[in-house]
């Protein structure tokens, strides 16, 4: 069953994915911060449950068929093949 997902929603959903994203890319700055190493293992920790929760739901919102086309635009094998 197909059903219609509103405008909204689909804003909602890719700003998740993208908010995803953006919390995986600050785990490259977690290193520079002038944390103990507990409070970098905490905020280590957030950042990646954080951003597996958005990219999860996000997911879901958005739907089965946009997240495969998403993911086979991440694959660097797909990158330089045509396909016929």
């Amino acid at each position: 069953m197909r059903y219609l997902r509103s405008a909204a929603s689909v804003r909602v959903a890719w700003g998740l994915v993208v908010l995803s994203v953006l919390l995986y890319a600050g785990l490259l700055l977690v290193p520079f911060a002038p944390l103990p190493t507990e409070g970098k293992l905490v905020l280590t920790s957030a950042l990646v449950v954080s951003g597996e929760v958005c990219s999860w739901v996000g997911g879901a919102i958005l739907g089965k068929e946009v997240v495969s086309r998403f993911r086979k635009g991440l694959n660097p094998l797909e990158w330089f093949w045509k396909r016929e």
